[in-house]
């Protein structure tokens, strides 16, 4: 076996491996971003930080402020779809939070 694989048998975290030839999902995800990216960078503009803590509040605020917006043409926000596919995988067997690890 190798380090890493005997690493990651050690610390029993799921390993799953990437499709880094033909990204699929590449688009999706610099699209997110980029909607994320706009919406926080309007809510924080002009503003000004003393501390890093403060500025991770302002950001943090403002996106959980985007992700519970509706999605345009559906019912749910983003954090609804979210916690909709990720309960299956919360409460399967096989899973456990990082902070289980710890």
């Amino acid at each position: 076996m190798t380090t890493s694989l005997l690493w990651l048998n050690f610390m029993t975290w799921l390993f799953i491996q990437l499709g880094v030839r033909r990204p699929k999902d590449k688009a999706l995800v610099e699209n997110a971003v980029k909607l994320m990216y706009r919406s926080v960078y309007v809510d924080i503009e002009g503003q000004i930080f003393h501390n890093l803590e403060s500025l991770n509040v302002a950001i943090r605020t403002s996106l959980e402020a985007f992700n519970s917006r509706r999605l345009s043409g559906r019912k749910e926000s983003r954090q609804e779809l979210f916690e909709e596919m990720e309960k299956d995988f919360s409460s399967s067997s096989s899973y456990r939070s990082l902070s289980d690890k710890v």
